[in-house]
Formats: C-alpha cells, sequence, structure tokens
C-alpha cells in the first residue's frame, strides 16, 4: 500500500501530475481540486490510493491517485466502495464537489446534488446515500450536519468524550463515530454518560 509520495514536480495539469521522487517518476492521478492546491506547487506531498485495473481476469496495470487531503482521498475510497462507482467516476466527483459537498449531500439525502454528477443517475445516487449515510468519513461540516439539532452542551460533551475515549485508547475515528451515534439517538445529559453509552458501542 502506498500511503503517500513526496517529491518534485516534473509536470502538472488538471487531470494528472509527474512527481520525481527517489529516482524515479511517477504519474498520479488528481482531481481539480487537488490540482488547484499544487498547480504553483515546485514539491508537493500528496495522499495516495493505489487502483489495481482488471479486464475481465486478467491483471491490466495500476494507477495512482493523489490527493493533496486526506479526507479528500478518505472520500475517494468511501464513493468507490459503492457498486457501480468506479475510480472515474469517484475522481470526476472529487473534481465537481468537495468532501464537505459530498457529505452533506448524503446526510440530507440531496439526490439531485450527487446525480448532477456525469455518469451518476438517480438509482445510483440513491444506492449511493442509502449505502453512505452511516459511512462517511467524518469532516467538520459531517459533525455539524449530525449534530445540527443538538444543543451547544451536546457539542462540548462530544469534544470531552472524545478526548477521553481516545485517552482509553481507542481510536480516534471509532470513537468519533460512536459519539455521532449516541447524539444522534440519545439525549446525553453529561461526559460521563455519553462515555459510558459510547463503551458499550466500542
Amino acid at each position: 500500500m502506498v500511503e503517500k509520495i513526496k517529491g518534485k514536480v516534473v509536470s502538472v495539469s488538471p487531470t494528472d501530475v509527474i512527481v520525481d521522487t527517489i529516482g524515479f517518476s511517477f504519474q498520479v492521478q488528481i482531481t481539480l481540486t487537488t490540482f488547484d492546491e499544487i498547480k504553483d506547487q515546485k514539491e508537493v506531498e500528496l495522499f495516495t490510493h493505489l487502483n489495481v485495473r482488471n479486464e475481465g481476469q486478467s491483471f491490466s496495470g495500476f494507477e495512482l491517485y493523489g490527493f493533496s487531503t486526506s479526507i479528500e482521498r478518505d472520500y475517494f475510497q468511501t464513493v468507490t466502495s459503492v457498486s457501480g462507482i468506479g475510480t472515474a467516476t469517484a475522481r470526476l466527483m472529487l473534481s465537481s464537489l468537495t468532501a464537505q459537498e459530498i457529505s452533506r449531500a448524503i446526510l440530507l439525502e440531496d439526490v439531485d446534488t450527487i446525480k448532477s454528477v456525469k455518469g451518476i443517475g438517480p438509482k445510483t445516487a440513491k444506492r449511493m446515500i442509502l449505502e453512505l449515510k452511516d459511512k462517511l468519513p467524518e469532516t467538520d461540516s459531517t459533525q455539524l450536519e449530525r449534530q445540527k439539532e443538538s444543543p451547544s452542551k451536546s457539542n462540548t460533551y462530544a469534544e470531552e468524550a472524545l478526548s477521553a475515549l481516545t485517552m482509553l485508547g481507542f481510536p480516534k475515528k471509532s470513537a468519533q463515530k460512536a459519539i455521532n451515534s449516541i447524539l444522534k439517538q440519545n439525549k446525553v445529559t453529561s461526559v460521563e454518560e455519553l462515555v459510558k453509552l459510547c463503551l458499550k458501542k466500542l
């Protein structure tokens, strides 16, 4: 698994960048969002996703995708987990919409925004909402949408509970998911109550 690539920019276009590192030059496929971030840079550090291409039962090559943030990479991987969504469509989606806009559209079941991406029809948009609503990588806007009806105290409880759970050794992503789930289904009155409820889920 290639987690990151860092090196000098040989050339860059809206669809790919050539990165020179440790004596090798790699062609990395990118989104327009990442292009906007790196187009004027001489050196880049990109979060990567290695895609193995197959034609039928036969291996046909590798594609390396790069993203300026880990959140964009996480959303790319999440979107491609949906049946019928390939890497080309996922890249187009993340070129048309930000990760925050995708999370908002899915959480609000906004079919029109999702199907505005070329290659995604109404059925695929609905399937994406159904499959990803509880699997979205966390962004600030994702948390906001999940907790938008919660009182301000719940936000404070969430922050303190997240800190407590991570100190107890739980992964931050898993802890945040548990907290969001609890706050969505329960009205908590203290940090201790929230932590206890989360411990039952983790």
